[in-house]
Parts: structure tokens; sequence; C-alpha cells
């Protein structure tokens, strides 16, 4: 095998495992969030309003979640392309 290909498959598995500590992630995080709010979230991502979607995800979880964590997580309403 070559460096390359030992890279690519690295890379892969290193993705692929990124992936699932998302989705453990985000499974505590529904359960700090009241299905409301995460069904309002998931409205203002539909609406553009992405910036208003984190604030609101932050306010949910009393500022346990940063910024970042946020955002992340708001950004894989796209991903997941469903309701939580």
């Amino acid at each position: 095998m070559s460096f390359l290909q030992r890279f690519l498959d690295d890379r892969r598995r290193e993705q692929q495992t990124r992936r699932e500590i998302g989705q453990k992630v985000d499974e505590y995080l529904v359960t700090l969030i009241d299905p409301q709010t995460l069904l309002e979230a998931h409205d203002l991502v539909d609406q553009g309003k992405k910036i208003l979607a984190i604030k609101r995800v932050r306010e949910a979880t009393g500022g346990r979640l940063g910024l970042k964590e946020a955002k992340e997580f708001v950004d894989r309403f796209d991903e997941h392309g469903s309701r939580a």
C-alpha cells in the first residue's frame, strides 16, 4: 500500500470518527434543548436565519454551549436533512 493510499484511508477513518462523535454530541444536546426550541431553531435555519438559530441553541443550553459548538450543532441540521 502506497503512502498516499494509507493517508487517504486514514483521512476517511478520521472523517467517519468525527461524524460518529458529532452524532453522539447531537444526541446529548437534544436532551438539553426542549423540543419546541429545537423546532424553532430548525425553522430559523430553513428561513436562512442561521445566526439566530445558533443564538437560540446557546440560550436553550443555558450558556453551557460555546459559540463554536452551537454553530457546529446548527450546521449539522443541514447535513441530516431532517428534524431531530
